[in-house]
């Protein structure tokens, strides 16, 4: 019996005394599953440093700046800086799906800062729920700011705070997931989306001198987004940006899953088939991650 239920049981004590000489070996375990390394790394980047010496500290609870126009509280975040290692294991755990999307768009970046003046795209990434979308947003958003701030006005300004990629979504809790800002929030929309459009007025400089640089908005949880918002956000980048191009010249890239989240309400969803519309531009290009 003895025999049955411990026959390594020598080698579990060589092991134990090993660990005892040498030491735990933290990153063993990365061997095993790279993922898992890659969420552990993801959290470590995001958490607030812990002075153990202030048992009285209290919890990190982030800031809260009020839209007037909609009197609707949202979370002002500021994406992580990322050390150069986990970005680095960030871009290789990605499966080839979400790699050629990748690769594309950091495609588009480089020819855009070398000159070449590529046309906008318009890109939608679609997959169910945990196929990792919010994983390949990371990733794109980290490698396409890297190289466009490479742009002649970003380094003749001088000023790194504007961002070169816009990171979006409907609610609350989705922009909050990527880091981001919610749609309302960051371009001042309307509580009421309705026609006429109503313009921004005293705040069009303050807007212009904040995303004038922007090159790629990325909207994640697009299904949430309705037909009526998706035309306002088209209308507020052509007067930010004083350019009649689909969406002002920005080139976007729509994340989320049709059959998941619908708008809310009675809004009309944005995935609906009418002659009267036209695609925004040739550069479109869907992806099922």
């Amino acid at each position: 019996m003895k025999k049955k239920y411990e026959g390594h049981g020598q080698k579990i004590e060589k092991a134990l005394e090993k660990i005892k000489e040498e030491g735990l070996v933290v990153d063993a375990w990365n061997t095993f599953a790279p993922e898992v390394e890659v969420d552990r790394l993801e959290c470590i980047a995001e958490r607030e440093a812990i002075n153990p010496n202030n048992d009285n500290e209290m919890d990190n609870v982030p800031d809260f700046q009020v839209n007037r126009d909609s009197s609707i509280a949202v979370p002002a975040i500021q994406a992580p800086k990322l050390s150069l290692d986990f970005v680095r294991k960030l871009y290789q755990s990605l499966n080839e799906t979400q790699a050629s999307i990748f690769y594309t768009v950091r495609e588009w970046c480089l020819k855009r800062v070398w000159g070449h003046n590529p046309e906008q795209f318009f890109y939608f990434v679609s997959g169910g729920a945990g196929c990792g979308k919010s994983h390949v947003i990371k990733c794109i958003h980290e490698e396409a700011t890297k190289i466009l701030r490479q742009l002649p006005r970003f380094r003749d300004q001088g000023d790194m705070s504007t961002p070169a990629v816009l990171l979006t979504a409907f609610t609350g809790t989705a922009a909050f997931n990527i880091s981001g800002k919610t749609l309302h929030a960051m371009l001042k929309l309307p509580r009421s989306l309705k026609p006429p459009y109503q313009g921004l007025g005293n705040a069009l400089d303050e807007m212009r001198a904040i995303l004038s640089n922007a090159e790629i908005l990325i909207i994640d949880e697009i299904s949430m987004v309705s037909k009526e918002l998706f035309a306002y956000v088209h209308w507020r980048f052509q007067q930010i940006k004083g350019n009649k191009k689909p969406f002002g010249g920005m080139s976007v890239l729509a994340v989320g899953d049709f059959y998941q989240l619908p708008p809310l309400g009675k809004a009309k969803p944005l995935c609906v088939y009418e002659e009267s519309c036209s695609t925004f531009g040739k550069t479109t290009s869907k992806w099922s991650i």
